[in-house]
This record gives C-alpha cells, sequence and structure tokens, in this order.
C-alpha cells in the first residue's frame, strides 16, 4: 500500500510539473464481459441443463410461476405474465 500511495504522488506531482490534470492521466479499467455469447446450439443445451434442475422458485404464492430454463427480455411472456395477475385480482 505504501508503494501505492507513493507512485500516486509521484504521478501527481509530475502532472502538475506538466500541466496535465489527474483525470486526463486516468484511465478506465477493463471489465469483464457480462453476457455470454452462444450459438443456438450451445443456447438449447444451455436451456435443457436448466430444465433437468430443480425449481429455484420457492414459493410464488400460489401465482403460478413457471421457470421454463429460457431468457425471456419483456414481450409477450411479460404481457402473459401481467394479464394473469390481473385476472386473479378481479377474481378475487
Amino acid at each position: 500500500r505504501g508503494k501505492s500511495i507513493q507512485s500516486s504522488l509521484v504521478a501527481l506531482r509530475a502532472a502538475r510539473d506538466g500541466g496535465q490534470s489527474r483525470t486526463e492521466q486516468w484511465e478506465a479499467p477493463t471489465e469483464a464481459d457480462i453476457f455470454q455469447e452462444v450459438d443456438e446450439d450451445e443456447y438449447r443445451k444451455i436451456v435443457e441443463e436448466r430444465r433437468q434442475r430443480e425449481d429455484f422458485v420457492v414459493d410464488d404464492d400460489g401465482l403460478g410461476y413457471y421457470d421454463d430454463g429460457e431468457e425471456h427480455l419483456g414481450g409477450e411472456a411479460e404481457d402473459a405474465a401481467k394479464n394473469r395477475a390481473e385476472a386473479m385480482v378481479r377474481g378475487r
């Protein structure tokens, strides 16, 4: 840690002497990918593996939640779930 502070102070002094700001010296760290890109066959394998595992939903309060192992990013699945929930509320 001591070397880190020392090297930071040296860089700060060099920036001041050279007329450069510390923000101009700063470089954003490289981050790892958060998504895994797969082809259709690999995706089918992933979904099948998910379907083989036990359901991870412990209790959905009787709403009928079902996980089919696929990725649903809004659209029809979201609309259908919303419609089912609204129908259950009206039915009570």
